[in-house]
Parts: C-alpha cells; structure tokens; sequence
C-alpha cells in the first residue's frame, strides 16, 4: 500500500485516495486527505462534521487516474465511454506535500495540489481538459517521485 497520510479519517476504516485496490473513488482534499469513499458519504452534513472549518479551500475529489515516472498506472474512469463530464475541472494531486518557491509571491509554499508546468503563482492548477491535465500529470510525475492522482473536482468550497 502506499504511504499517504490521512488527515481526515472518514469514512472511518475505508483506505487513502492511492489505495490501487478500493471500489470506491471519491475523497476530500483540504490541506489534507480523507479516506475514500461514495459520493454519497461527502454530503454537506459529513463535511462539516469532520473536517474543521478553518482558512483553506475543500474539494471533494473523484480520483480517475493514477501516474507515476510518466507512466499511468491505474486507470479508475467511470462509465461505457469512460469520460467524465467535459465540462468539470480536473486537478493533479501529490502523495505528499510539495514544497516549492513561487516567484509571484516571492515566497515557499506547500500544497498537495501540483501547478501546471510553468505556472508562476501559488494556486493549485485547475485544468478544463483531461487530455491535458494527464498529459502535464505524466510530464511532472517523471520529475518527482511519488505517485500523482488526476482527479475531477466535484465540488470546492471555500472552508472559512
């Protein structure tokens, strides 16, 4: 199993977002990972409940892809045609936190949320293509190691 560490623990007992082996897809990203689970268990009553509201954004996450060394390793898209819907968001999120000066800001950060390759603020990259979320996911997984997840953002809150 792969390390990833887990700071919200629901649903209780299920594994992190890179367990290979889980039938279940969705999880939370808020400056720390739940366990995955259904849809179903990431509704409005449960977000409040168990993660703290404090300064940072929420996503609910549905994991579609797994890469790491430029390669994809697991492949979790839903449906016949296996397309999400074209017009969601998609994201690429580390194993662990990545640590890295950002020249706009003139400062260091750490997010789990991996930029675009060349993006020069802070913030997370949001992609509004697939195709080319995986294809920056696959470039950046040869440039780190640790395992990536492209994922469909759901939905984000800001968590204040």
């Amino acid at each position: 199993m792969v390390k990833v560490d887990v700071r919200y623990d629901f649903p209780q007992g299920n594994p992190n977002p890179f367990d290979r082996n889980f039938d279940a897809h969705y999880f939370v990203e808020a400056s720390g990972y739940s366990n995955l689970g259904h849809q179903e268990a990431f509704g409005m009553d449960a977000l409040t409940r168990h993660v703290p509201i404090g300064y940072k954004g929420l996503a609910v996450c549905r994991r579609l892809y797994m890469v790491r060394r430029g390669e994809i390793q697991e492949d979790w898209r839903p449906g016949a045609d296996r397309a999400p819907d074209w017009s969601a968001a998609f994201a690429v999120l580390g194993q662990r936190e990545i640590d890295r000066f950002v020249p706009d800001w003139g400062r260091n950060t750490k997010s789990y949320w991996l930029s675009k390759p060349g993006q020069t603020d802070g913030r997370g990259g949001h992609w509004d293509n697939l195709r080319t979320c995986l294809n920056d996911a696959l470039t950046l997984s040869k440039e780190r190691s640790m395992r990536m997840l492209v994922v469909q953002v759901v939905e984000s809150h800001n968590w204040h």
